[in-house]
């Protein structure tokens, strides 16, 4: 996984890889929601984790992820799928 902050934007974004490819680019990186879900199905050939990602804010607020907070106070959690 690869993190880019566009300052533009004000926002993160995800990349995805496997064995040195990107199998994808440029996910925007919000709160309480599952990064991932959005592809699961649609592409199976991705090769995506089996799991979900999601972005929490530990102070509450629900806050997506700035250049400041990102890693500290929301931080990003995977979980395998069961």
């Amino acid at each position: 996984m690869h993190f880019r902050y566009n300052s533009r934007s004000a926002a993160w974004y995800l990349n995805v890889g496997r064995n040195g490819t990107d199998i994808l680019t440029g996910v925007h990186i919000v709160n309480s929601t599952d990064l991932l879900a959005q592809f699961v199905g649609k592409n199976a050939d991705l090769s995506l984790p089996i799991g979900t990602i999601v972005i929490q804010d530990s102070t509450g607020a629900d806050r997506d992820p700035d250049i400041n907070t990102f890693g500290d106070e929301v931080t990003m959690l995977y979980e395998e799928a069961a």
